[in-house]
């Protein structure tokens, strides 16, 4: 589940970023270098430093930042004291992430408020009782957010939802075809 999310969710970034380096490069603000290796165009994203290189037949390749599993199954207790198990992940920030059958909710038909609420708790908890290390950075250390999927996947409808931030919301659905 976690690599169909995060393959979701790349998904996403290469089509907005495909369209960031083309645009670079056609509209000339990054120069097109004449070389059959192709043109750099280095993106700095909320993950990190992303490296691109637009090919002469303009396809595009990149070099996104490091992505891993930190901490796997991890108990955390909620205030309403249902008990969950949560994947620590890092991809440009460490996230929490956990399937809402464990909390007892549909995303697709949750209030945004009572989704927000629980994300918000379960970051809260992790940066309060868990020290996380990043392999490079200091400033790295801190869980930005919660990705909270509904277990589907695959071939099906799924939905899930990031709370991440100051209780900010970026809620993504798939619909199979």
């Amino acid at each position: 589940m976690l690599g169909y999310i995060m393959s979701y969710n790349i998904i996403l970034w290469c089509k907005m970023l495909f369209l960031l380096r083309r645009y670079a490069v056609d509209k000339g603000i990054v120069k097109r270098a004449h070389d059959p290796s192709g043109t750099s165009v280095n993106i700095h994203c909320p993950c990190g430093l992303v490296k691109t290189t637009v090919l002469p037949d303009n396809s595009v390749t990149f070099i996104s930042v490091p992505s891993f599993v930190a901490i796997s199954g991890l108990d955390l207790r909620l205030s309403s004291g249902r008990q969950v198990k949560v994947d620590i992940v890092f991809g440009g920030t460490f996230y929490a992430l956990l399937d809402s059958t464990q909390l007892g909710i549909h995303i697709s038909e949750e209030p945004i408020c009572q989704l927000t609420q629980l994300g918000e708790e379960i970051k809260n908890l992790v940066n309060s009782t868990q020290k996380l290390l990043h392999p490079e950075s200091e400033d790295l250390c801190v869980c930005g957010g919660t990705l909270i999927h509904d277990g589907v996947g695959g071939t099906r409808d799924s939905a899930n939802i990031l709370v991440y931030g100051n209780q900010q919301v970026c809620r993504l659905y798939s619909v199979s075809s």
